[in-house]
């Protein structure tokens, strides 16, 4: 089952998206993206992990597809088809 994946808490790399061109990319990015700026801390292996399995689990093709919303969307048509 994968709802533990869209349930879980997601990260999604803010600072990193400084032009609209980061939205045409293809892959999640690195892991070093995903650095906070506002508590000035590096994403942990374990939650980067959890990223990596959704953009590969739900097939994301872009960015924007990697929010909240729209990986559940992914998860339910997954789920009911």
């Amino acid at each position: 089952m994968t709802s533990h994946l869209v349930f879980e808490k997601g990260h999604f790399p803010y600072a990193y998206f400084d032009s609209l061109k980061r939205l045409d990319e293809t892959t999640l990015p690195p892991k070093s993206a995903f650095y906070n700026d506002l508590t000035e801390s590096d994403i942990s292996d374990r939650d980067y992990y959890h990223a990596v399995s959704v953009w590969n689990r739900f097939e994301m093709t872009a960015p924007i597809t990697y929010s909240g919303p729209n990986a559940i969307e992914k998860f339910l048509e997954l789920m009911f088809s």
